[in-house]
Formats: structure tokens, C-alpha cells, sequence
């Protein structure tokens, strides 16, 4: 399945926001405390990634580490990073747990 705008009508693509007030950020503004437990990273900017469940976000993280696909990857906290889209008619916000460079 692809998600794109309705050609037939000649809508136009909705785009990804990161942060539209700032659009531009650096890793050393990603710093924050947490009383959740983490995990270091191995292919990341950004040093840990926060573990919302032990099983589920650890196997992600591990197995996004470990892959010869992914070039780099974060977990989507504390970024804000939405993609917005329209569903039947109705705007709607996504907010993805991870952002992964293949």
C-alpha cells in the first residue's frame, strides 16, 4: 500500500513537519533526563535509546544496530518528527517511534 495525495482530484502531497517554528536542530539540543530505562546505541547520533517496553523497543534497537540496511537511526523521542495525512475525509497526525536511514 502506498500513501500518496489523490491524483485524480490534483491534490498535493502532504510533507513531513520537523519542528516547524525550527526547522533545523543539532544532536546537541537532544539532550534531556529520563528515569526509563535505556539502551546505548550503536549506529546513532544520539547516545541511548529511551526503552518505553523492555522487549519490544530493545529488539528494535538491537536488530537496527545489527542490520546491513540501516545506516542510522533514532528513536523518535522527544523529536516531535509527525507525518500528517488525511484518512476518509479527516486530518490525522502520525508520530512514528523510530526514524531509520536505509
Amino acid at each position: 500500500m502506498k500513501i500518496g495525495p489523490d491524483e485524480g482530484s490534483s491534490e498535493a502531497p502532504l510533507l513531513p513537519r520537523l519542528e516547524r517554528f525550527r526547522p533545523r536542530g543539532s544532536r546537541q539540543e537532544a539532550l534531556f533526563r529520563t528515569s526509563r530505562p535505556s539502551k546505548q546505541t550503536i549506529k546513532s547520533h544520539v547516545s541511548h535509546v529511551v526503552l518505553d517496553t523492555k522487549t519490544w523497543d530493545r529488539s528494535v534497537a538491537f536488530h537496527l544496530g545489527q542490520s546491513d540496511l540501516v545506516k542510522s537511526y533514532v528513536r523518535n523521542d522527544h523529536l516531535d518528527f509527525t507525518i500528517d495525512y488525511e484518512f476518509n475525509g479527516s486530518q490525522h497526525t502520525y508520530m512514528p517511534d523510530f526514524l531509520v536511514k536505509l
